[in-house]
């Protein structure tokens, strides 16, 4: 996917995954950041349907863009959808990521870090 004449993600027709144009070639003014597990913390998944998904249909899993922009604003844009109302969308790859990073234990050790009581 194209915008300006650079490149910006690819979008793939066989499972709808969204990839974001990450190389470090494509970008500038890069300003490292210091989110970590304590705000991954902070949010709390979902299960939900979207409105124009049938009842039956499997549901879709993660956050609410509002909660994240609580926590991580830099993450979360406005965009108009087809009736020209604001809806929110958001990124959570570089947060994800760095929290990540951060962690240094087993994977069962970061489950019961991560888990919500």
């Amino acid at each position: 996917m194209w915008y300006n004449g650079a490149l910006r993600g690819a979008y793939n027709n066989a499972n709808g995954a969204y990839t974001i144009a990450s190389d470090k070639r494509l970008k500038k003014d890069i300003i490292g950041f210091d989110y970590g597990l304590s705000a991954i913390q902070q949010l709390f998944p979902y299960k939900y349907h979207y409105l124009d998904n049938v009842s039956n249909s499997p549901l879709s899993v993660g956050f609410m863009a509002q909660d994240v922009e609580k926590i991580y604003p830099e993450a979360v844009h406005k965009v108009l959808n087809k009736e020209g109302k604001e809806v929110y969308t958001f990124r959570l790859s570089g947060i994800w990521c760095f929290s990540n990073q951060r962690y240094t234990g087993t994977a069962t050790d970061y489950r019961k870090a991560t888990e919500t009581n």
